[in-house]
């Protein structure tokens, strides 16, 4: 039997079991013109052939952006997380990039499938083990999105044995990371902490109490279409101003490769010594044009956009329930910083502005913490009480 945690993301989803007290990160491999590629993340990203109705996910479908004739042959269905939250059974969504609409359904399903494949692949779990997962959510997830993600995952051949909001799962991994792992030190836990969760397509802080095994949500909110892909919007916009080019007139397929490049450019900035960004136009298959970008007028860009997930922080640490659970802006051991979109520079300075006395502590491992929280629970079980979404 092999313990997960697997945390479905906006634009990537990973996977990491349990594996006698460690947590590894399951790797998804790829065949490439150079060999085998292994990745931590699977790509949460679908590519449907206009010719047979295949489906392909994860790396092979992000490949097939760049293959030769691929806007004729390919609908491409980007981020699909999105599109859960207003779900019903038979509903299709329409999207300007997949002729007719999909199924959220049949597509998530597909998906689960892919990843239990590959995941299979990866040679650390036996085909003939069951999978039992935790699967985490976004803390403001409604009813819908929940269901439907357990029920494709199920029915995909994962045994769902629970599901967690994702920070309350990142606050499972902090408070290992603080005891090394020592299950035994970690009883003797007694400290709360604010978890920052921005990752590709949401934003959600949370505060937890925790208190050897048990993990009290004390305040959670979020705000729903904030993250990466917006990000990612923002540059591709600016990038099409560069080129002279009005963004909305692009043909779908000439926007996805152009978020595509946009994303690859603001990934590039995490280090902190990128000053500019650069696209040629060709990328996107328009002649004649070379935009740049500097990183300070992308950052401003953000800084407006984050404006009220930073109003959403401080009114949260300030609010009326972690005052009565005598916690408030003081009581914080750690503001926790995670997801992908947190390793850009200017959201962990946004937050050190909007909380000057916190302790900001920034994981090295953005992506993957939230599902090594759902995996320690998955293999070890917590207490966990937790503030749902209505």
């Amino acid at each position: 039997m092999a313990k997960l945690g697997i945390d479905y993301g906006t634009t990537n989803t990973v996977v990491v079991c349990s594996d006698r007290g460690r947590y590894p990160v399951v790797p998804h491999l790829s065949d490439s013109s150079v060999g085998v590629i292994a990745r931590d993340v699977f790509p949460s990203i679908a590519v449907r052939d206009r010719n047979d109705g295949t489906l392909v996910f994860g790396a092979d479908a992000e490949r097939c952006l760049f293959r030769p004739g691929a806007e004729e042959k390919f609908d491409v269905i980007q981020s699909p997380k999105r599109w859960l939250r207003d779900f019903y059974d038979g509903g299709v969504v329409g999207t300007e990039s997949v002729a007719g609409g999909f199924d959220p359904l049949i597509l998530l399903k597909y998906f689960a499938e892919s990843l239990r494949k590959s995941v299979l692949r990866s040679g650390l779990i036996s085909a003939d083990d069951q999978m039992d997962a935790v699967i985490t959510c976004p803390a403001n997830a409604n009813g819908a999105q929940r269901y439907l993600t357990r029920r494709c995952f199920r029915e995909a051949g994962i045994n769902v044995v629970g599901a967690m909001n994702e920070p309350s799962a990142a606050a499972i991994e902090f408070a290992d990371r603080l005891t090394h792992g020592n299950r035994i030190a970690a009883r003797s836990l007694d400290t709360s902490i604010g978890v920052f969760d921005l990752g590709g397509g949401t934003f959600d802080v949370s505060i937890v109490r925790i208190q050897g095994d048990n993990f009290s949500v004390v305040d959670s909110a979020g705000i729903e279409r904030l993250g990466g892909d917006d990000f990612d919007e923002v540059l591709a916009r600016m990038f099409a101003d560069r080129f002279k080019i009005g963004y909305d007139t692009l043909r779908p397929f000439q926007k996805t490769l152009l978020l595509a490049r946009a994303r690859q450019q603001k990934e590039s900035i995490s280090s902190g010594h990128v000053r500019t960004m650069s696209l040629s136009s060709q990328d996107i298959g328009i002649e004649g044009h070379v935009g740049t970008v500097s990183v300070s007028d992308y950052c401003d860009e953000i800084r407006r956009m984050m404006k009220p997930a930073m109003k959403l922080l401080v009114s949260l640490i300030e609010g009326k329930a972690a005052k009565a659970a005598g916690i408030g802006r003081n009581g914080l051991s750690a503001v926790y910083m995670v997801g992908g979109s947190s390793k850009l520079p200017v959201v962990s300075e946004l937050v050190a502005d909007a909380l000057p006395d916190a302790k900001i502590v920034m994981t090295d491992k953005p992506f993957t913490a939230t599902a090594t929280g759902a995996a320690i629970n998955s293999s070890e079980g917590v207490r966990l009480h937790e503030i749902l979404s209505r």
